[in-house]
């Protein structure tokens, strides 16, 4: 069987998948992309954007629907175990795109992170977590994995986790998992090394 090839260069969204792909354990090879607009690239995302994850014929090129595609492909914990996880773990990645990631990318513009938006998406974390460590499971799921990643933009350290602890402390250790500090390094790597080219 051909390995998983995912492009987009580490420090990219393609983090997401990196990530994923390291906690189940599944064979890849990172493709880097030199330019997403060249034709080859548009072939396999008309959007010009990274990742892309080629399983096979299989092509996506959403992040978060390549991490629950990959939880589903390679069953292990942080796949969903019945069908209330498996919505749940839609839920809370539908959330993240649309109550996180859009915000953040409008917040990395402004000087002050809005506290009334930050008070409203650290709370909805901070009662989810009230049932215990993980988000969906007693356990890391891809639902965690997914919602977390997008805490790791430039925005992220602007943010005051003062009044969510449990939001606070599941993030650090959604962060200090193995497969995550691999993938964290290798994207600090791959960006000191873009930056002397």
């Amino acid at each position: 069987m051909s390995p998983i090839r995912l492009h987009g260069v580490p420090w990219s969204r393609a983090s997401r998948c990196l990530w994923m792909l390291e906690e189940i354990g599944a064979r890849y090879e990172n493709v880097a992309v030199a330019d997403t607009r060249s034709r080859e690239h548009l072939a396999r995302n008309p959007n010009g954007r990274v990742p892309v994850l080629e399983d096979g014929p299989l092509v996506m090129w959403e992040s978060l629907a390549i991490n629950l595609h990959l939880a589903k492909r390679f069953p292990s914990d942080l796949s969903p175990k019945s069908l209330s996880e498996e919505a749940q773990a839609l839920d809370w990645s539908f959330w993240a795109e649309s109550e996180l990631e859009r915000h953040f990318n409008e917040i990395a513009s402004l000087e002050t992170v809005p506290g009334d938006w930050l008070a409203d998406v650290l709370g909805k974390l901070e009662a989810a977590l009230e049932k215990g460590p993980h988000l969906i499971a007693p356990r890391f799921t891809v639902a965690d994995l997914n919602v977390a990643n997008m805490f790791n933009g430039p925005v992220s350290s602007r943010l005051d986790f003062g009044a969510h602890p449990r939001a606070s402390a599941w993030l650090q250790a959604c962060r200090s998992r193995p497969a995550a500090r691999r993938v964290f390094q290798r994207a600090a790597e791959a960006w000191k090394a873009s930056r002397r080219e």
